[in-house]
């Protein structure tokens, strides 16, 4: 899964009624309905605008982007939290697969006991927009599962298959200004991934 006018008219015969004595008709309400109608297209056009324009997008300081940069370097291996055999469809249904995808990856599906009940081979996530959602993307990769996400400021849940690599890819798709600020988190851990660049690709090492 590789994984966004009306117009106003005169009155006909208006000239007719004026050499009559007839006197015109007045306005109809449809023109100002016409006209109320292109102000709250216009008004809607300009919000969604003032959404996603350069000024709704990230500023990140130098000083931040050097530090998570480094953060991220000397990190150490992400901890993932398994998806529970028993949360197994609903974590399949988070990953946006085909029929026949989903199928595949259940039946490859390896289960491990663990303190408690058994785990499967996938792993919680969440993924979100820790500065300015301003329409940032990112390419989530992980034992052959591959899908654009793009990533709000409310942090959103998906499980990702995980194989002996131990590692997450992530690229940057879509900056929607000031670089690609994302947000990982999987149960209790989490962090601010360095600023991404849209092209540019992070490895980042897991465990569970």
């Amino acid at each position: 899964m590789a994984f966004n006018m009306n117009h106003l008219e005169l009155q006909p015969q208006l000239g007719s009624q004026l050499s009559k004595g007839i006197p015109p008709r007045k306005k109809s309400s449809k023109g100002y309905l016409a006209i109320a109608a292109l102000a709250l297209i216009l008004g809607s056009g300009y919000a969604m605008t003032a959404l996603f324009d350069a000024t709704s997008s990230d500023h990140v300081p130098a000083s931040t982007k050097s530090r998570l940069a480094t953060e991220f370097a000397q990190a150490k291996p992400f901890a993932l939290t398994p998806v529970p055999a028993g949360e197994v469809d609903i974590a399949l249904d988070s990953m946006k697969l085909s029929a026949d995808q989903r199928q595949a990856l259940k039946s490859s599906l390896t289960f491990r006991l663990g303190d408690a009940d058994a785990t499967s081979s996938l792993a919680w996530i969440e993924l979100w927009d820790f500065a300015a959602q301003d329409g940032d993307i990112v390419h989530i990769s992980s034992a052959g599962y591959e899908v654009d996400y793009p990533i709000l400021n409310v942090p959103n849940k998906l499980a990702i298959p995980v194989d002996a690599t131990l590692s997450v890819t992530i690229r940057g798709v879509h900056d929607g200004g000031g670089g690609i600020t994302l947000g990982l988190r999987s149960g209790a851990a989490g962090i601010s991934m360095p600023v991404i660049e849209p092209g540019q690709t992070l490895i980042v090492p897991v465990t569970f």
